[in-house]
């Protein structure tokens, strides 16, 4: 005899399954020419180029220099996690000398 409670695990196992399913399915498809190559589209590692291409993304995205451009989404509870990595800004947003 099987309790109550197992078939509602049996359930909610298969919901996390469809709702990764939906969000594996959404990634390849924003990501498409790059998910079909993922191995040789990207050079090296996926680490560092992945990660640059995100800042600069995120730098083209934002007003910068304001909080929220400190304050990217990741490490979801720290703030201003830009400063933990390079900003990619360059000398762009260097302060001009008046001399």
């Amino acid at each position: 005899m099987s309790s109550p409670t197992s078939g509602l695990m049996t359930r909610r196992g298969v919901a996390d399954v469809l709702v990764f399913a939906l969000y594996s399915l959404f990634a390849i498809a924003l990501t498409y020419p790059l998910a079909k190559r993922l191995a040789t589209a990207v050079p090296s590692d996926l680490g560092d180029p992945l990660l640059n291409v995100w800042i600069l993304w995120w730098n083209a995205t934002t007003v910068p220099l304001t909080s929220s451009w400190w304050s990217l989404p990741a490490f979801f509870t720290d703030e201003n996690v830009l400063t933990f990595s390079e900003h990619l800004a360059g000398r762009r947003f260097r302060p001009r000398s008046t001399g």
